[in-house]
């Protein structure tokens, strides 16, 4: 354990990619991230499968 308490204390702190002015607009961008993540995984299917 003391080793890895030595370890993490030489992580660097990340930096915020996103901040969010409320709730909705969190959800907002999670879902437009979740429905293009989607979309791109059934067009590489698409591909793999030679079906488009």
């Amino acid at each position: 354990m003391a080793r890895i308490k030595e370890e993490e204390s030489n992580y660097v702190e990340l930096p915020k990619i996103y901040s969010f002015d409320s709730e909705r607009e969190k959800e907002i961008m999670l879902n437009r991230n979740f429905k293009r993540v989607n979309q791109e995984v059934a067009d590489m299917v698409k591909e793999l499968l030679g079906t488009e």
